[in-house]
């Protein structure tokens, strides 16, 4: 993760992958739960896809049951296609692409490059419940990161 890309104060963040129903919901939840537990409750954290295929899915059955496991609750999440998302492109502070997919999409929408920090995430989908697992535990680490280089 580059947090030298990070401009304070930072009041709002949204993670982003293809569908957003595997990675970015799990990256969402668990970076709230990362800030509320370092008192940074004004954080508004969100999650969309870059791609409109998912648009209106629930969240994949195994991040929803991978989260479930780590005390977050995810089942009443429905993904959302960035392009349906009003002021998208000056909404947030800080845009966390976490796959390469997410991070071109982001520069085609010009998003301005010092409110991007893309993390790459492998993405689990097929992969098994185990993937979701090893997914959600590097998306923890990283979440980490940010959330400790926000504590100020």
């Amino acid at each position: 993760m580059n947090s030298a890309a990070v401009v304070y104060p930072i009041s709002s963040i949204i993670f982003l992958c293809k569908g957003n129903t595997c990675r970015s919901p799990m990256a969402e939840a668990l970076a709230r739960k990362a800030f509320n537990v370092r008192g940074l409750t004004g954080i508004r954290v969100e999650s969309a896809g870059i791609g409109e295929y998912a648009r209106g899915k629930t969240a994949h059955e195994y991040s929803v049951v991978c989260m479930a496991r780590r005390g977050i609750d995810i089942s009443g999440h429905q993904s959302r296609w960035v392009d349906d998302i009003e002021g998208f492109a000056t909404r947030y502070d800080l845009y966390i692409p976490i796959d390469p997919e997410a991070d071109a999409g982001l520069k085609q929408r010009g998003i301005p490059a010092d409110k991007i920090v893309f993390i790459d995430i492998v993405n689990p989908w097929e992969k098994g419940p185990e993937a979701y697992d090893a997914c959600a535990d590097e998306i923890e680490e990283k979440v980490n990161v940010l959330a400790a280089s926000l504590w100020l």
